[in-house]
């Protein structure tokens, strides 16, 4: 129709969306010269040019991203300079993660998450679990198998005692049992390093296996208070005083922060005490104790 006015054009065909997008990456490709803009690290905190490497990263993202995301543009750096590459960024699942670590890590001590989240951690549930954590006290106290923690668990169910109904077999028992071991460990080693002077017991026995055993203890005193604390039982292949001796040291190692009893026998007070069969005769602990202590007499 356009044909017959004289003067007039025919309007411009609309291009289908193929078509813009091809226009726009020849644009892009051609015509248009991107950078990085100043004020985009204003606007985006975290967002940091390389001048070098002509790109732009994520600092916050390079610091605490794990390897698998190492590969991520915004980890090694991009040169697609564009905001809406940048708003795509801070909105994804790898920034707002680096930004949560990030927070943890700087925050003070309490104020994170996860110390909030602690907080509000139902008071109920603290009290069941020390309920049970004493039954496995007693249990480990006087020597009783862990089976008996599921009997003494519903025992305090019929006393009015709320223990809840998880944590109540005898594996979890064992686990619990084994917290409470590390954790007077932990004390025993620090009153141990504290003090000046220290004395090793040691007691052989039998188990039930015929198998020698021998229990060490140290008794210490710190700041007036003298206390004997167990510090484990080990097995020897013979109870000879070179068997029992390397027991010792063995047993010091493991359940102590010394590596071995040699190492505080240079104490000004260092004593050894032992009870230990046949100590005056010559296969004895004290016709070996001169090789082991040369001040011992």
């Amino acid at each position: 129709m356009w044909r017959f006015i004289s003067g007039a054009q025919a309007p411009k065909r609309k291009l289908t969306n193929d078509e813009q997008l091809e226009k726009g990456r020849e644009y892009e490709k051609v015509k248009r010269s991107r950078g990085f803009l100043q004020n985009w690290s204003r606007e985006f905190p975290g967002i940091s040019y390389d001048e070098q490497n002509g790109v732009m990263f994520c600092s916050v993202c390079r610091e605490f991203a794990t390897s698998s995301d190492t590969t991520a543009a915004f980890v090694r750096g991009t040169n697609n300079f564009k905001k809406e590459t940048i708003k795509k960024h801070v909105d994804s699942e790898l920034h707002k993660v680096s930004c949560g670590k990030r927070e943890a890590a700087t925050a003070r001590p309490g104020s994170t998450r996860a110390d909030k989240a602690l907080e509000k951690l139902n008071q109920t549930q603290i009290s069941r679990l020390s309920v049970l954590f004493r039954v496995c006290h007693a249990l480990a106290k006087n020597g009783r198998p862990f089976t008996d923690y599921v009997w003494q668990c519903k025992l305090a169910v019929q006393n009015g005692v709320d223990v809840g109904k998880t944590y109540r077999n005898d594996k979890q028992a064992r686990d619990f049992t084994a917290h409470i071991a590390a954790a007077q460990r932990k004390n025993n080693n620090h009153d141990i390093e504290k003090a000046k002077f220290i004395t090793l017991l040691s007691d052989g026995s039998t188990d039930c296996s015929v198998t020698e055993q021998e229990a060490l203890y140290v008794r210490h005193a710190t700041a007036g208070v003298i206390t004997t604390s167990f510090v484990g039982i080990h097995s020897v292949d013979k109870a000879d005083a070179q068997h029992i001796e390397q027991g010792i040291c063995n047993n010091m190692a493991l359940n102590t922060n010394m590596d071995e009893v040699k190492n505080i026998s240079g104490l000004p007070d260092f004593h050894q005490g032992y009870q230990i069969s046949n100590l005056g005769s010559p296969a004895g602990y004290c016709t070996f104790l001169p090789n082991f202590d040369p001040c011992s007499q």
